[in-house]
């Protein structure tokens, strides 16, 4: 599932579960491109797992 796809289930899941306490449509924000491509650059957080000994 793609960032954009996945928004707005996670708007959802948030309201039914009652954690989400207001939205703002009006609010804008910017967003990185790619200049090759064009393609948006959104962070993708991924889990990191450190091995010790």
């Amino acid at each position: 599932m793609g960032i954009e796809e996945a928004r707005p289930k996670i708007v959802e899941k948030l309201q039914k579960k009652g954690l989400l306490v207001d939205t703002d449509s009006e609010y804008t924000h910017s967003k990185s491109f790619n200049s090759r491509g064009g393609g948006a650059i959104e962070p993708q957080f991924k889990r990191t797992v450190v091995y010790r000994r």
